[in-house]
């Protein structure tokens, strides 16, 4: 498979068990409320929100139970079949779409973005998160918001930086060798994987691959979107209503459309 998420798809929920979906949406909706539009294009006026990079659609999910007509994009389709499992078991009317997250279509304007989990910093470069702005900007309604996070250069520098990670679960065991280069503010996780993709038997399948992530700074971010006609309306802590701290190891930016 081309994209390594689609070999991660099984146990990534598992291996992302800190990060709980319910505290996202709830941090995620809080945002909303303070810098979002107070209706939208949705069934009886609520907000069509679009989640770009979605994975298992966990978050998305939980979203939607709060009342947003909710849309996940995500460019691996195994993922993406994690989350139409969700959604369908649950009977949650949610559109899950398997494309690049820079090169999305949509039927129609939407009222709120989001990008979570480091997604932004997954684009490589400033340059893809402006091919993101171009387009959230052309399918944005005009008082609508894109909320994303990025990891700090603390998170990268000092909590990743040339580490090694492991985790062992019931049905599959995870290594993860981290490199981070500070000139070229570029990380590399390497990671092997071994899974039992079948409970009767001992036999584990091994799976390697390399996930690569850019620190973006504040300054890159800021001239992108002033590049893109976009104007930054907060920058915010780790999970915080307040302005980042100098221990956080991510950070959110709520972005929208400057006025005429």
């Amino acid at each position: 498979m081309d994209n390594f998420y689609d070999i991660l798809a099984d146990c990534y929920d598992s291996w992302q068990k800190d990060n709980d979906p319910s505290e996202w949406a709830s941090y995620i909706n809080t945002i909303i409320n303070k810098y979002g539009p107070k209706t939208g294009d949705g069934e009886n006026n609520s907000l069509i929100l679009v989640d770009l990079g979605c994975g298992t659609g966990k978050v998305t999910a939980k979203l939607y139970d709060m009342g947003y007509d909710a849309i996940g994009i995500d460019s691996s389709y195994m993922m993406l079949n994690k989350a139409m499992d969700l959604s369908y078991e649950e009977g949650k009317q949610i559109l899950w779409l398997n494309q690049d997250i820079t090169e999305y279509e949509l039927y129609g304007t939407a009222d709120v973005f989001i990008s979570l989990l480091d997604t932004v910093n997954h684009l490589s470069g400033i340059e893809n998160l402006e091919k993101i702005f171009v387009s959230f900007k052309n399918y944005m309604n005009p008082d609508g918001i894109f909320i994303f996070d990025v990891g700090t250069e603390r998170h990268f520098a000092k909590t990743l930086a040339n580490n090694v990670f492991f985790v062992d679960e019931e049905n599959y065991t995870l290594l993860w060798v981290n490199h981070y280069n500070p000139d070229e503010r570029v990380n590399k996780a390497e990671i092997t994987l071994f899974e039992n993709e079948n409970s009767e038997d001992e036999l584990y399948s091994r799976y390697d691959g390399t996930i690569t992530e850019k620190f973006i700074t504040e300054e890159e971010i800021m001239e992108a979107a002033r590049k893109n006609g976009l104007c930054i309306k907060a920058i915010l802590g780790n999970m915080s209503e307040d302005a980042p701290k100098e221990d956080d190891e991510r950070i959110f930016y709520v972005i929208g459309k400057e006025k005429q």
